[in-house]
């Protein structure tokens, strides 16, 4: 899978750039042209620290989610890494004349030279490319799903952003004569945000279909495995809980932040909806009536043609990977 997340980004370079810089830069809410409108009025400075207080929580759950996923990561790689790396370092001081089999990280790859003991290069070199591999799954995992958090997270901020100035439109720290031309930057900044959300759904849509199917297979089987491994091998257990701990949150990532997304998308009519319209002039709330039918269609991220990211998605994938592990453990049980 990171594979192949690698290959996607070499096939999309400048996309990613695209959105990258523009969520670190900000564009969204540096291009809004209502805070320069507002600027001398005594509604800019309550409203841009509002904002800037709504953007600084959805970095800081980036961090967090960012920090919890690295570290899951690491863990299961340096398991699998420093184990092997352990068990032959033993083996290399007890028994000096090679008679034993060296332990990799991934010993599948090379059975011929799992007999060779330490000598050079039928260890070392194997070392270093499984070495290189376990760098590249976690890593390029950790890039591309990470990439998503900051992409989801910089939506539901400037979302909620948008849904605090639309709250001020009919503020009495706006005079009546200039909400209208308010609510028309408001409806501006819609337009931006929400062709930024198709660019994220866009970008992401089809890619993560793979990513749901391996995962839901991927959860099966190291579901059994703990079920066995509980009863065998605790270290097994613990590695395989260790796995379901970082390949696992891959799907949580992408459910609990589309989520949020769409959450996020189904305050922007209640925003318009809930500011005192009906005291204002006709252009007002014929904007208002506008925006409302418009923004009740919620933005949301898909997982291609099929179903959306969202907490439902995230229960029928653990129901189905719970199913599949029954069906394994039946199987064997036949066997």
């Amino acid at each position: 899978m990171s594979i192949t997340k690698m290959i996607y980004y070499l096939m999309a370079p400048r996309r990613f750039y695209m959105l990258l810089r523009l969520v670190c830069r900000h564009e969204l809410l540096q291009t809004c042209e209502l805070f320069a409108a507002v600027s001398d009025l005594p509604v800019a400075q309550p409203l841009k620290q509002r904002v800037a207080d709504t953007m600084d929580q959805s970095w800081i759950s980036t961090r967090r989610q960012l920090m919890f996923y690295l570290l899951c990561c690491i863990g299961i790689l340096l398991n699998y890494f420093v184990n092997s790396l352990v068990v032959n370092i033993y083996h290399a001081l007890t028994e000096p004349d090679n008679n034993y089999e060296v332990a990799l990280p991934l010993p599948s790859l090379y059975p011929n030279w799992m007999d060779k003991g330490m000598t050079f290069p039928y260890y070392h070199l194997p070392l270093l490319l499984e070495s290189c591999n376990l760098y590249i799954c976690g890593m390029g995992a950790v890039s591309f799903d990470v990439l998503f958090i900051v992409f989801c997270m910089h939506g539901v901020g400037v979302m909620h952003s948008l849904s605090h100035m639309i709250e001020y439109a009919t503020s009495p720290l706006i005079p009546q004569e200039r909400r209208v031309q308010y609510l028309r930057h408001c409806i501006y900044q819609y337009q931006r945000v929400e062709a930024f959300a198709l660019e994220v759904n866009n970008t992401f849509r089809q890619i993560i279909i793979i990513q749901f199917i391996l995962s839901l297979f991927c959860w099966g089987l190291v579901l059994f495995q703990i079920s066995i491994g509980i009863a065998t091998s605790l270290t097994i257990a613990l590695r395989m809980l260790m796995y379901l701990a970082a390949g696992g949150y891959q799907i949580v990532i992408y459910c609990y932040n589309g989520q949020r997304f769409t959450t996020a998308s189904e305050r922007i009519p209640m925003a318009f909806y809930e500011c005192t319209w009906y005291e204002e002039s006709r252009e007002f709330r014929q904007l208002i009536r506008m925006m409302i039918m418009r923004a009740n269609q919620s933005f949301s991220l898909d997982v291609s043609w099929f179903t959306k990211m969202s907490l439902p998605t995230l229960m029928s994938m653990i129901r189905a990977s719970g199913q599949y592990t029954v069906l394994l453990q039946n199987l064997m049980q036949k066997n």
